[in-house]
C-alpha cells in the first residue's frame, strides 16, 4: 500500500523548561505553547487480513507562542510567535472493524530544528527586545476510528 496524507489540528499544547538561559546566571522558565500543527506525508505499508502497518515520512509545520515570564521582575514578560517548517517520521496500525468502519493508532515525531527568535518585552520600554535560540521536537500519538465513504 502506497498513499499520501495530509492532517491539521488545532491544539493547546504547552511545554515548559525551566533553565532557558543556561550559562548565563539568569534562573528563568520558558513556556512554549503549540497553537496548530499539520502534517503532509507519503505512507507505505502492507495489510495482513484486516490489520495494515504502515510507516509514513515528510513535512511538518507548527505554529507556536513563546513567552519569558519573569513574575519576580515585577510582572515583565517577552513573547515571540512564529510558524515553522520541518519533517516528521512515524509508524502506525489500522485495523478494519466491520464493513467501512476501521481504527487506527499511530505515532509521529515532529522536528523543527533550532531557530533564532526575536522576543519582545513588556513593558517594551523596560525589557526591550533580545533574540534566543529555540528548538522544537514534538512527539504525537494519535487514536481514532475512520469510516470510509463509498
Amino acid at each position: 500500500m502506497f498513499g499520501i496524507k495530509a492532517d491539521a489540528d488545532l491544539a493547546d499544547l504547552h511545554g515548559m523548561q525551566d533553565s532557558c538561559f543556561a550559562g548565563t546566571g539568569v534562573a528563568q522558565s520558558c513556556v512554549t505553547t503549540i497553537k496548530s500543527v499539520g502534517t503532509v506525508t507519503g505512507r507505505a505499508g502492507a495489510a495482513f487480513d484486516r490489520a495494515l502497518l504502515y510507516v509514513l515520512g515528510g513535512y511538518a509545520w507548527e505554529h507556536a507562542g513563546y513567552e519569558n515570564p519573569a513574575p519576580l521582575d515585577g510582572g515583565l514578560n517577552a513573547f515571540a510567535s512564529e510558524t515553522r517548517s520541518g519533517w516528521t517520521l512515524g509508524a502506525g496500525l489500522e485495523y478494519g472493524l466491520i464493513r467501512n468502519w476501521s481504527a487506527f493508532v499511530q505515532y509521529n515525531y515532529m522536528s523543527f530544528g533550532t531557530r533564532n527568535l526575536v522576543f519582545v518585552g513588556t513593558p517594551q520600554a523596560l525589557v526591550g527586545e533580545f533574540t534566543e535560540d529555540v528548538r522544537e521536537n514534538i512527539s504525537v500519538v494519535k487514536a481514532g476510528i475512520n469510516y470510509r465513504f463509498h
